[in-house]
């Protein structure tokens, strides 16, 4: 990306999971380490105009405010030029569409929904991701400077990742360009921006020897990675994943108890994005795992794990809180009182959730966790991509039902520790 107000756009009208940090502009020093409670003792309040986007950078699936906040404190990224994150900064989460703002105080975090809207009517850039949505006549300015108008319409192919356009230059030259050069776009007279596609990635493997981390990367070819991981002692608990410049690493396999399992960490993404991704997980569970581990309806086989030693985010579905974990879980681990539902995901790897069922062998994505029961029809309940709000908070099983305790006395003397 290439100034703040693009990074600023993507961040608040993307799809991408992004993480942006605010911090108190230089001449607002009366804003500065200052908490909630000490802000309305000063007759101040929390605005967009008092700050600037610092740094952006994307949101790892596991990310918690207090990881964030350890991170930008402890293990500071090499590029990141602002004050460790502390009081009266501003933490702003784009999970897949789902934008929140946290304003850090003096103890925990604040929520600052304004913050977003204000953001909004300062900023008036767009981010282009439909591909789709340039028509004949639009134009595009591409990263080299050069100025071309769209020639005819094209559908985008998800699942090739065809992202070819055909357009003409000032000269009446037709051109055939990628997706990944357009910088800005004009389409229907609004003025859009391209963000970077997440294009360049590599894959790795990690592991340790006795006490010492072992990070080898990069592999340009899964097979490479694939046969150094094989390489790799099996008490060097090893794991092979893949990585960009954008979202960051992902898992794909783990050796855990004298086995390789693969990883479903993967299935969080959104298909479109990550083409290479779900390429690479085809390929292992076509080569890597062949006669390794027991292929079972189009999918390979997946550990049944034990929910009370889980990590779960907090999401709504249809407006209905619930915990999910893209694990496979084994049901006796489940508390009673607690209804747990199978993910199931459309057809081709796509990473989008389709219905929730009892139990879901092939196309598994993950389950779901609910006090409250959802309806079936015909064995399942129908969801959409857009149904799944992630609410950016990670919680264990004894946690939640610890929650669920103080809210809500047991009926009966029931009592619901695990």
């Amino acid at each position: 990306m290439k100034n703040k107000k693009l990074q600023e756009a993507a961040l608040v009208r993307g799809r991408r999971s992004l993480l942006g940090i605010y911090q108190v502009k230089e001449d607002k020093r009366d804003y500065l380490f200052a908490g909630t409670r000490e802000l309305g003792r000063r007759g101040l309040e929390i605005h967009r105009e008092n700050y600037e986007l610092v740094y952006v950078e994307p949101l790892r699936f596991t990310d918690t405010l207090e990881q964030i906040y350890q991170r930008f404190n402890l293990d500071r990224p090499e590029d990141f030029t602002g004050r460790s994150l502390s009081v009266s900064d501003i933490v702003v989460q784009n999970r897949e569409g789902n934008i929140s703002a946290a304003f850090v105080d003096s103890f925990g975090f604040a929520k600052t929904p304004e913050f977003i809207d204000e953001i909004l009517q300062a900023n008036d850039m767009h981010i282009l991701e439909e591909l789709d949505a340039l028509q004949p006549g639009d134009t595009v300015r591409l990263s080299s400077g050069s100025e071309l108008r769209i020639s005819e319409t094209q559908e985008i192919d998800w699942h090739g990742w065809e992202q070819t356009l055909c357009g003409i230059d000032p000269e009446g030259r037709p051109v055939r360009f990628h997706i990944a050069e357009v910088e800005q776009a004009l389409v229907g007279g609004q003025e859009y921006f391209c963000p970077e596609q997440e294009t360049e990635l590599y894959f790795y493997v990690t592991g340790s020897s006795g006490r010492n981390p072992l990070l080898v990367h990069p592999f340009a070819r899964l097979s490479e990675a694939v046969e150094y991981y094989r390489g790799m002692p099996p008490e060097h608990g090893k794991t092979l994943g893949i990585e960009n410049r954008n979202m960051g690493n992902v898992e794909l396999v783990r050796y855990i108890d004298g086995s390789d399992v693969m990883s479903v960490d993967y299935k969080r993404l959104y298909g479109g994005w990550n083409p290479a991704i779900f390429a690479a997980v085809q390929e292992l569970k076509e080569k890597f795992f062949n006669g390794a581990e027991e292929i079972k309806e189009g999918g390979v086989s997946e550990m049944s794990n034990d929910a009370r030693s889980e990590w779960f985010e907090r999401v709504e579905i249809d407006g209905v809180e619930a915990l999910f974990t893209n694990a496979r879980l084994d049901r006796d681990t489940v508390p009673e009182v607690l209804y747990c539902y199978d993910v199931r995901e459309t057809d081709g790897f796509s990473g989008i959730p389709a219905t929730l069922e009892r139990y879901v062998m092939a196309n598994h994505w993950g389950t779901v966790l609910s006090k409250q029961e959802f309806p079936m029809e015909n064995g399942f309940y129908g969801v959409k991509e857009d149904d799944f709000n992630y609410l950016g908070e990670m919680v264990t099983l004894e946690e939640y039902m610890q929650e669920t305790q103080e809210q809500k006395p047991p009926e009966n003397g029931m009592d619901f520790t695990l």
